[in-house]
C-alpha cells in the first residue's frame, strides 16, 4: 500500500492519492502506523530531514482519510507524535529498549521454559506499555498489548493471556489500525 501511495503522491495528482487513499480504509490505519514508526527511527538516527518527510506523508494520509470517513483518529496520532519533548522521544527511546529486551528474554524463556524469564518479561513489557501511555504512544501501546499476550501464550497463562488480547484488540481499535486488529 505505502509504496503505491507514495507513487502516486509523488505523481502529483491530489485527487488520484486521494481517491486511492479513500479506495484502501482498511489499510490506512496500519500505514500511518508504520510511516510514524519509521518517522521516528529517522529522528532518533539524526536524519531530522527523513523524519520530516515521512510525518509531512503520515499528515497528508491521516487528513485524507479524515476528509473521507469523518474520523480524526489518524490526524490526532501523528499531531500526537509531531509534538513530542525530547524529554518525551527520550521515553520512547527507553521504552522500545524495554520491548527489545523482554522479546529476548520471551525467546529465552521458550527455549528454557524458565517462569523467571517470562515473568521479567512481562514486567519490562508492562513497564514499556506505561511509559508509552504516559507519553500519548497510543500506537505502540496496541503492540505492547500484544506482545504481552504471546509472552502469556508461551508462558502458558490463558486467562492472562486472554485478557492481553482482549485489551490489544480494543487498543488496536481505537486507532483504526485494522492489520493489527486483525493479528489480535
Amino acid at each position: 500500500f505505502m509504496a503505491e501511495a507514495d507513487s502516486i503522491a509523488n505523481a502529483g495528482s491530489d485527487e488520484a492519492f486521494a481517491d486511492y487513499v479513500a479506495a484502501n480504509p482498511l489499510l490506512v490505519g496500519a500505514a500511518v502506523r508504520v510511516v510514524i514508526d519509521v518517522a521516528m527511527q529517522a529522528g532518533d538516527s539524526g536524519d531530522d530531514a527523513g523524519e520530516q518527510e515521512n510525518m509531512v506523508f503520515a499528515e497528508r494520509v491521516s487528513r485524507i482519510y479524515n476528509e473521507k470517513t469523518g474520523s480524526s483518529v489518524l490526524l490526532d496520532l501523528v499531531t500526537t507524535y509531531q509534538n513530542w519533548t525530547p524529554e518525551q522521544r527520550e521515553l520512547r527511546r527507553q521504552a522500545k529498549a524495554k520491548e527489545k529486551e523482554a522479546t529476548t528474554l520471551r525467546d529465552q524463556a521458550r527455549q528454557t521454559g524458565s517462569a523467571d524469564e517470562f515473568a521479567q518479561a512481562v514486567t519490562l513489557l508492562d513497564e514499556a506499555r506505561r511509559i508509552y501511555a504516559a507519553i500519548g504512544d497510543d500506537c505502540s501501546v496496541a503492540i505492547v498489548w500484544g506482545s504481552l499476550g504471546v509472552v502469556y501464550y508461551y508462558a502458558e497463562d490463558t486467562d492472562a493471556q486472554e485478557k492481553s488480547y482482549l485489551n490489544a484488540l480494543e487498543a488496536r481499535r481505537q486507532i483504526e489500525d485494522r492489520i493489527l486488529e486483525g493479528k489480535t
